[in-house]
């Protein structure tokens, strides 16, 4: 009796879907690594009073939260939500300040 390997048929369709699910999954990484360095970095720069740096890492957590959610919300095509990037921008910032103190 013949042994048969069950195939999945995947349409062109699907494989952009899977190849778009990938590519969300590294962009969400990528600006999570943006954010948290710019948390971290703006603890450094306020333990060493460099206020240039300190503006440059609140910046980049700024970036990273923005990224994070415009990548949800073309990932999952809803609305950008505002709310949200502003407490994750705030809490990133506040974070990197209370550590840095």
């Amino acid at each position: 009796m013949p042994r048969y390997i069950r195939v999945k048929i995947v349409t062109p369709e699907e494989e952009a879907r899977e190849r778009r699910a990938g590519l969300y999954v590294a962009l969400t990484s990528a600006t999570w690594v943006v954010q948290a360095g710019g948390t971290i970095s703006l603890s450094f720069a306020l333990k060493d009073q460099r206020m240039g740096a300190a503006v440059v890492a609140a910046l980049c957590a700024v970036l990273g939260a923005w990224g994070m959610v415009y990548v949800d919300a073309k990932g999952f095509r809803r609305p950008f939500r505002t709310w949200r990037f502003l407490t994750s921008a705030l809490l990133s910032i506040v974070l990197g300040c209370v550590i840095g103190m």
